[in-house]
């Protein structure tokens, strides 16, 4: 539980204790308040998104790239590099 999570808990707690028959238990006024909180609980609110397509202007000239080609040109490039395969050292 979060200090924020305790919080909200302790202060419903305080707010039903004052409804409580502690000898019966929950009256319906405790009911009615912990009904009214899960109402206030439960109802989602989230605004209206109103999103537009951006359209990206490309220059003429570019062309789409073939992303697996160019990774295994990476991977070609470093199996050329005379510190591959070779352990790294790495000092703090």
């Amino acid at each position: 539980m979060t200090p924020e999570q305790f919080c909200y808990w302790l202060q419903g707690y305080f707010e039903l204790k004052q409804t409580i028959d502690h000898r019966a238990g929950a009256t319906p006024e405790t009911m009615k308040v912990i009904e009214d909180h899960l109402k206030t609980v439960f109802v989602k609110v989230t605004p209206e998104v109103q999103m537009q397509p951006v359209k990206i202007e490309w220059p003429a000239d570019t062309k789409p790239i073939d992303i697996t080609e160019a990774i295994r040109k990476s991977f070609r490039d470093a199996q050329r590099s005379p510190y591959y395969g070779q352990p790294i050292q790495i000092t703090c």
